[in-house]
């Protein structure tokens, strides 16, 4: 699965998804962090939240972090779909794994899966919380959502290509993925069992 660039000609992902109309000049309005986020819910409020959050850069992190609580499911997926893109303290990193474990709705569980797990997402130089990325994504193969499954099946993909992965448990959820009736998984399982050290 490929993950966004931080910037693409010096605009940040969702400027390009909004659109151009009237960023320029929201960015000046003065809104309080936690409205901001409140307003990722709204389909026609969110450029303006987007470009508040946006300037105010890894500051944002507390009021998404808050965000991931919120009763509307856009506002906890935007705030798991921002922090994807920032570096994740060690409470931040625990939220998401909570979330992505607990949360109601299927669109928010894959996206706090992703963004607690993607590396590739980080700023640079960003640094990571170490965690049990592996025992994340075996529990996320046994989401009821086929969309959280698969994101798990990318992810071991890409544990057995970057990484070579040899543990054990790794070589186990592909093997058993590898059989899965949906094809989509079953394919990329295939795909990751040929990079594992060993692999006939």
């Amino acid at each position: 699965m490929a993950c966004p660039s931080w910037m693409e000609r010096g605009r940040p992902w969702w400027t390009r998804e909004v659109g151009r109309t009237g960023t320029e000049e929201v960015t000046k309005m003065d809104l309080d962090l936690g409205e901001a986020v409140a307003r990722l819910g709204d389909l026609e409020a969110r450029p303006s939240a987007l470009a508040v959050i946006d300037a105010a850069g890894g500051s944002a992190v507390p009021a998404l972090r808050a965000g991931l609580r919120h009763g509307h499911w856009r506002v906890r997926h935007m705030s798991a779909r921002l922090l994807d893109d920032l570096p994740l303290d060690a409470e931040t990193l625990e939220l998401l794994l909570e979330v992505a474990r607990t949360d109601s709705h299927r669109k928010v569980r894959a996206q706090a899966y992703h963004a607690a797990g993607c590396d590739a997402c980080k700023p640079a130089g960003s640094g990571a919380c170490e965690f049990d990325k592996v025992g994340m994504l075996v529990a996320a193969l046994a989401d009821g959502s086929l969309r959280v499954r698969r994101r798990a099946t990318t992810g071991l993909l890409f544990e057995a290509v970057l990484n070579t992965s040899d543990d054990l448990r790794v070589r186990a959820a592909i093997r058993a993925a590898a059989s899965d009736p949906d094809p989509t998984i079953a394919r990329r399982a295939r795909l990751a069992s040929r990079y594992l050290t060993g692999a006939s």
